[in-house]
């Protein structure tokens, strides 16, 4: 609540970032990566390259830009997580730069919310130029992001930020409230696809004409911070690898299941072998 203060149990430092989260996703799962984005001129600038070397991500696209490195500030509660982010050097990357970047077909350009409009729009109408798909997070939901979604091939969202774009309330755990959510929420054209996240109960999409439902994993949580970019960078992969969005979707909600069972974000993701061990029993 404003204005009050609360006492808290302990504080770690982990590193992260959700373009980051979703790259070491992606990066996990098996499918070559490659980050662009900007660090600051700080110790946490060279602390996300180590990591970006840790987890064999090509960081050719990333620069170094005088601020401060992006940081998020999470308060883990039992109903919940509250997010603080101060993106810093995620709003001063050159978006000229990312016009200029060269894709392969097939290839699957992944953005986020905690970048700017214009860096976005560039990256999304290079991908699909050069016949890349285009996969938007818009987290934070802004009135931005609702601007960009005509450029996704693929929209993730969660029920909080599916809200904000539909713009009326709707009850959870309802299916045909979700369903009617979704479809006011982006209003995306009949080759899109947009994909709702919905913590223990899994994952509802549209893809097409078509809603699928898919079920939540039974699984202990310890910390489920970062997994949405679990999903997200997952799913990238998968898709990357040419398979279908739809068999996509079961990898990524196997992916962070396991990752809510430990602390932190990035550090708790999935190496593909153990996701499809998962879905194997």
């Amino acid at each position: 609540m404003r204005g009050e203060t609360v006492l808290g149990d302990s504080c770690e430092r982990f590193p992260g970032g959700k373009g980051l989260n979703q790259a070491v996703a992606a990066a996990l799962a098996g499918s070559p990566t490659l980050m662009v984005g900007a660090v600051g001129d700080d110790a946490n600038g060279e602390f996300i390259r180590t990591v970006l070397t840790k987890y064999g991500i090509d960081q050719a696209g990333v620069e170094t830009v005088p601020a401060a490195t992006h940081l998020a500030v999470i308060m883990v509660g039992s109903d919940g997580n509250q997010i603080v982010v101060i993106p810093g050097a995620d709003r001063r990357i050159d978006a000229g730069r990312v016009a200029s970047l060269r894709f392969d077909k097939g290839d699957v350009c992944v953005a986020q919310g905690e970048t700017t409009a214009e860096v976005v729009r560039n990256c999304f109408r290079a991908a699909r130029a050069q016949g890349a798909v285009t996969l938007f997070n818009p987290a934070p939901a802004t009135d931005d992001a609702r601007e960009l979604m005509p450029l996704a091939d693929v929209v993730v969202v969660n029920e909080v930020e599916c809200a904000f774009f539909a713009g009326v309330p709707f009850d959870p755990g309802s299916a045909e409230g979700l369903l009617d959510a979704a479809k006011r929420a982006l209003e995306l054209g009949p080759a899109q696809t947009l994909i709702m996240t919905l913590g223990a109960r899994g994952v509802m999409a549209l893809l097409g004409d078509k809603s699928v439902h898919y079920a939540g994993h039974a699984v202990d949580v310890i910390d489920s911070t970062g997994a949405g970019d679990c999903f997200v960078g997952t799913l990238a992969a998968a898709v990357a690898r040419g398979s279908a969005v739809a068999d996509g979707i079961g990898e990524a909600n196997a992916a962070a299941a396991l990752s809510v069972g430990r602390k932190g974000a990035l550090v708790s993701f999935p190496e593909r072998r153990q996701v499809l061990e998962f879905l194997r029993r």
